[in-house]
């Protein structure tokens, strides 16, 4: 994480290093600093989504559904498998390795068993919208994951920035970090569009919605 030499040399405080984690980002100034030492994004037609896919044996039938919800209140979005495949038994090579080939064959095989949902409130369409333009896929669903369907790490800055910029919120940076499926995120976008909505006077209201129309 960052500034963690920091902590390591006891110049600053764990609880101090994570506060500077909400740290503004100037998103410009990233894009610079990247340019500078050369970095050039993947063209989003020629990017690969990248699952991490999780092979199982279990002597009788599991729910998958259950073992991704499991999975994800330990672990970080980025780490939770995006599919499950159950196997009779994990194939092995003559050497006594796992055969990633006869695992991958498996797996063309077997379908996923998670339901696509489309986005279905003004806040997972907007929030879909955000994300088509910065993640290589062309359909994405409300339940869909954010790392799981490529994202890495300064997309999500990006997509944050972005988000806070085009709906004058303030959410924390990491919240794509901690809630990475898309529902979670718009949940937490509408609740913040809410309460700026309550604070304002009736005048306010109205000037806003004239905004919005015009």
């Amino acid at each position: 994480m960052p500034y963690s030499w920091d902590v390591r040399l006891d110049q600053k405080a764990r609880d101090q290093a994570v506060d500077e984690l909400n740290d503004d980002i100037d998103a410009q100034r990233v894009e610079e600093i990247l340019e500078e030492i050369g970095y050039e994004p993947a063209q989003k037609e020629d990017r690969k989504v990248e699952q991490l896919v999780a092979f199982f044996a279990a002597s009788k039938a599991a729910d998958t559904e259950q073992l991704h919800q499991a999975l994800s209140e330990v672990l970080p979005g980025w780490a939770v498998p995006h599919r499950f495949v159950q196997v009779d038994s994990i194939p092995l090579t003559i050497n006594g390795k796992v055969d990633k080939n006869a695992l991958l064959a498996q797996l063309s095989a077997t379908p996923s068993s998670r339901q696509f949902r489309v986005p279905e409130t003004e806040g997972e369409e907007a929030t879909a919208e955000l994300w088509a333009e910065l993640l290589p896929v062309t359909e994405i669903g409300a339940d869909d994951n954010f790392f799981e369907l490529g994202g890495t790490s300064i997309e999500a800055i990006d997509f944050m920035t972005r988000l806070c910029d085009r709906f004058a919120v303030d959410l924390p940076l990491d919240l794509i970090f901690n809630k990475p499926v898309l529902s979670e995120v718009a949940a937490e976008l509408e609740s913040a569009l809410l309460a700026q909505i309550e604070g304002m006077s009736d005048a306010e209201v109205l000037a806003a919605l004239d905004e919005e129309i015009a």
